[in-house]
């Protein structure tokens, strides 16, 4: 369970994003998907791609099976060459 101040920096974070229904939103160095399960869920039924570079980090991500979460190896430097260039709302 996540302590009071990572919920409240998780908040904080959505906030300023402010991720509406059916956006694409990119999120560079999602590690395991603390902030990538709240924003999935903010979006629904949009799409969030997470990259991180950890292929470790990615697995546990890959373990919540949402089917609105795309997982790609990559970080914030090294975005993978498959992601399309202008086609999310928000990074």
């Amino acid at each position: 369970m996540a302590s009071n101040a990572r919920k409240e920096e998780a908040e904080l974070a959505l906030h300023f994003l402010n991720p509406r229904s059916g956006e694409r939103i990119l999120e560079t160095g999602a590690g395991g998907g603390f902030f990538s399960l709240s924003i999935a869920d903010k979006i629904y039924p949009g799409t969030l791609t997470a990259t991180d570079p950890s292929l470790e980090q990615l697995a546990s991500l890959a373990q919540f099976q949402r089917q609105n979460i795309e997982i790609a190896q990559g970080g914030a430097d090294t975005l993978p060459s498959t992601l399309q260039e202008n086609s999310y709302d928000a990074i």
